[in-house]
């Protein structure tokens, strides 16, 4: 069973009812563009039927009424929002959580401070000559600034050198500032199809530019689409053609959905 609801923009309305078979009639796109709020098309066996959801709050007569065109929608209005109430056990359980929300908030504000003041560069000085000094037991100073959220680690390490080659007071220190990043080296082997009516990667890459591939389809849907534009193909040859574009990195495969053109992917089209 095949259920459509309102689609207008012209690529979807086409693969919408691209997607149900030949035998059952299908609705116009013209149809499928206007349907209202809760219509769809119910689509099986050898029908292609106009219906309307019932929501939980509307009678059967009402609904049957907006079902057959008799009555509107919005002559049927939804009732009101009732008011929630909670007994004594759920509020006091409300209060605890408030109590604790606001612990927590109460927590992550002293946090935003604590790394407001150490991105002050004058703090970050002094902090950095307490790492010098003898700790005394059960002193947290030095945790406090070993632990410093790696996300500012980058500007922990700017900071500290701006500040030792240009800051009057500190000028003929010594320091010596030991960091490791790893790299990644990615190199990209960049794959060209040419379009033809020859081969699959030239009928699937056809697709690609066309922007068929922009939703995922499945493989069905390409094999109907294919035979649409004129190629001549066994329905298993749709998804042999479509999984060799996955491995050349050109497709992503959806599971049940089917396949995707891959984001960011840069379609050059040389026209020869």
């Amino acid at each position: 069973m095949w259920l459509i609801g309102v689609q207008r923009e012209a690529n979807e309305l086409k693969r919408n009812l691209a997607n149900i078979p030949a035998s059952i009639k299908r609705p116009s796109a013209a149809a499928v563009a206007t349907l209202g709020k809760g219509q769809f098309y119910a689509c099986w066996s050898e029908h292609a039927v106009k219906v309307y959801v019932q929501p939980v709050w509307m009678t059967a007569d009402e609904a049957q009424a907006i079902a057959r065109g008799s009555r509107s929608v919005e002559s049927v209005p939804s009732p009101a929002r009732k008011e929630t109430t909670v007994n004594e056990e759920e509020a006091e359980r409300l209060r605890k959580e408030n109590a604790e929300l606001r612990r927590r908030v109460a927590d992550l504000e002293a946090q935003i401070m604590r790394v407001k003041k150490l991105t002050d560069p004058k703090v970050l000085l002094e902090e950095s000559r307490k790492l010098d000094a003898p700790a005394a037991p059960g002193d947290l100073r030095r945790a406090a600034v070993r632990d410093f959220p790696t996300d500012l680690i980058d500007f922990y390490y700017e900071t500290f050198k701006r500040r030792f080659l240009e800051d009057d007071e500190v000028k003929g220190m010594a320091m010596t500032i030991l960091t490791t990043r790893p790299e990644l080296e990615v190199q990209v082997k960049r794959q060209v199809v040419t379009v033809d009516g020859d081969s699959g990667d030239g009928w699937i890459g056809r697709l690609i530019a066309a922007g068929f591939f922009d939703q995922a389809v499945t493989g069905y849907s390409v094999f109907l689409e294919l035979q649409r534009r004129g190629a001549r193909l066994a329905k298993p040859s749709a998804y042999s053609w479509s999984d060799a574009m996955v491995r050349k990195g050109f497709l992503t495969k959806e599971g049940k959905e089917g396949y995707r053109a891959v984001q960011g992917m840069k379609v050059n089209l040389v026209e020869v």
